[in-house]
C-alpha cells in the first residue's frame, strides 16, 4: 500500500553506514520472548524497548505484530485517516506464508485465501495453446501450499485484527515531522503531526515506495525508477473449475489469472507503457480490455464479468546499503520495492518484519542487532530484486527468451533455480 505523506520529516543524524556480508543466514525457528527486551541509552540491556512503526501496509503491520510478540513495546503511525488497502488481489509464495506462520496468523490467511492444491501453474500462449506446467516448491512445509492468492483487503483485515488483539496503538492521520538520533545506539527523538514528542529506541520506516522517511533520512538514496511496464488488475467471479494460477504469454503482453478465494479470482496483466502514461481511473476498464483483446482461453469469459479494475506504473526502489541509519530502519517497499515479475514483493516485506523482530529481541546491542538484520536481509533482497528486474527486461527486450519453445524447456528450471536460492528460510 503506497503512502503519500503530507509533510516531509526533518531527520537530524550522523552518517555511519553499516556493512553487509554476501552470505544468506540460515534462520532457526523463531522463538518469541516472554518478557520485554530492554536496552539502555547506549544500546545495551537497560529499559523497555519502544519502537515506532511508520506506515500501516503489509510490512508495517507485520513488523508491529512481530515486535509485540517478541516482547517489544510498539505503536504505529499511519498517514491515512483510516485503513484503506487496495481491493485487488495478490499472491504469496510459500516463503511468505512461512513468515505468516511465524507471526501466528497463517491459519486465517489460508481460510480467507485460495491455496493452489497441486502447486501447478499452467502456461499457455495468448491464444490458448498449452506451453508447459510449472510446479512451485513448498518451502514452508508439506502442509502449506506453494502459492496462495488472497484479496489485499482480506489480508489487511487479518493483519489489523491481530494488531487489535495484541493491543498495539495506531494513530491515524499522523506523520513524522522530525527525528533526532545519534550513531551510538541512543534513543531517537520523534515529533509527529498530532503534537506528540517522544523517545523511541528505533523507528521502522515502512511507509511505502514513496517513503518520506527514506527521502529525508537517506537523502543519498535513489528515487523510485520506472521499469517501462504498467500493471493492470481486475477481480472476477471464480468459475468452480478454475483452481490454478494461469499464465498466458503474448507478444508484448502477459496476462495471469489467480484464484483469491472460493468465490473470486483476479487477473493481472503486464504491458509496456510510456513513462509519461497517466490514465484516468474511469478509463482503466476499457484500456485493460483493449490491451488484452487478443487473448483467448479463459480471458474473454473473465473480462466479460470483471470489476474493480486498477492500473499502476511498475516502479522499483533499488536496494542499497545501509538499510538502517541512526535509529531508522527501512523495510518493505520503503527499502526495496520490487517489480512483480517474480511475485515476491509481499513475501520480502514479511521476511523483513520477522527477521528484524528476531534479531532485536535477542537483547544484545541494538547497533549489532541492526547490523545483523542488514547482513541477513540485504543479499536476499538484492538477489530477488535483481532476478525480478532481469526477468522483466528480458521479456521486454529479447522476446526469444519467452518464446513458447524456450519456455517449454527452461521455465521449470528457472523456477527451481530461483527458489533454491531462497532455501533455507531467511
Amino acid at each position: 500500500m503506497r503512502r503519500f505523506c503530507p509533510r516531509r520529516a526533518t531527520c537530524v543524524r550522523q552518517t555511519d553506514p553499516s556493512h553487509a556480508t554476501q552470505t544468506v543466514h540460515e534462520m532457526a525457528p523463531l522463538v518469541f520472548a516472554s518478557r520485554a527486551v530492554a536496552y539502555n541509552s547506549h544500546g545495551q540491556i537497560g529499559g523497555v524497548v519502544r519502537t515506532l512503526v511508520v506506515g500501516g501496509g503489509i510490512a508495517g503491520l507485520a513488523a508491529a505484530i512481530a515486535f509485540r510478540r517478541a516482547g517489544l513495546e510498539v505503536e504505529i503511525v499511519e498517514a491515512q485517516p483510516d485503513w484503506s488497502p487496495l481491493s485487488s488481489g495478490m499472491f504469496l509464495q510459500s516463503n511468505g506464508l512461512g513468515m505468516l506462520n511465524r507471526l501466528g496468523i497463517l491459519e486465517p490467511v489460508l481460510n480467507a485465501g485460495f491455496g493452489i492444491p497441486d502447486d501447478l501453474m499452467p502456461v499457455s500462449t495468448f491464444d490458448g495453446w498449452p506451453i508447459t506446467d510449472v510446479r512451485y516448491p513448498r518451502l514452508a512445509g508439506p502442509d502449506v501450499p506453494a502459492i496462495l492468492g488472497i484479496k489485499r483487503v482480506a489480508l489487511h483485515a487479518i493483519l489489523t485484527e491481530a494488531i487489535d488483539r495484541l493491543g498495539i496503538p495506531v494513530r491515524f492521520g499522523t506523520v513524522v515531522e522530525t527525528l533526532v538520533g545519534g550513531s551510538d545506539g541512543s534513543s531517537t527523538q520523534v515529533t509527529t503531526t498530532d503534537g506528540r514528542a517522544e523517545s523511541f529506541e528505533f523507528v521502522v520506516a515502512a511507509d511505502g515506495i514513496r517513503s518520506s522517511l527514506r527521502a529525508t533520512c537517506f537523502p543519498d538514496r535513489a528515487d523510485p525508477r520506472y521499469s517501462g511496464f504498467g500493471a493492470w488488475r481486475c477481480v472476477c467471479p471464480r468459475p468452480s473449475d478454475l483452481k490454478h494460477k494461469l499464465m498466458m504469454i503474448g507478444p508484448g503482453a502477459r496476462l495471469g489469472v489467480m484464484p483469491i478465494s472460493n468465490d473470486e479470482l483476479y487477473m493481472f496483466g503486464i504491458t509496456p507503457e510510456p513513462v509519461e502514461a497517466r490514465y484516468e481511473p474511469t478509463a482503466w476498464a476499457t484500456l485493460m480490455r483493449e490491451r488484452f483483446a487478443d487473448f483467448r482461453g479463459r480471458a474473454p469469459e473473465l473480462f466479460a464479468v470483471a470489476t474493480l479494475f486498477h492500473y499502476t506504473a511498475v516502479e522499483e526502489v533499488p536496494a542499497a546499503q545501509p538499510l538502517h541509519r541512526e535509529g531508522v530502519v527501512l523495510i518493505g517497499d520503503a527499502a526495496h520495492a520490487t517489480t512483480p515479475f517474480m511475485g515476491q514483493g509481499g513475501s520480502m516485506a514479511l521476511e523483513d518484519a520477522v527477521v528484524l523482530a528476531e534479531v532485536v529481541s535477542r537483547g544484545t546491542s541494538l547497533v549489532r542487532a541492526l547490523e545483523e538484520y542488514e547482513r541477513r536481509r540485504f543479499p536476499r533482497i538484492e538477489f530477488v530484486q535483481a532476478r525480478s528486474f532481469d526477468a522483466g527486461r528480458a521479456w521486454g527486450g529479447d522476446r526469444s527468451a519467452y518464446s513458447p519453445e524456450t519456455l517449454k524447456t527452461t521455465m521449470q528450471a528457472r523456477v527451481d533455480g530461483f527458489y533454491a536460492q531462497l532455501t533455507p528460510a531467511p
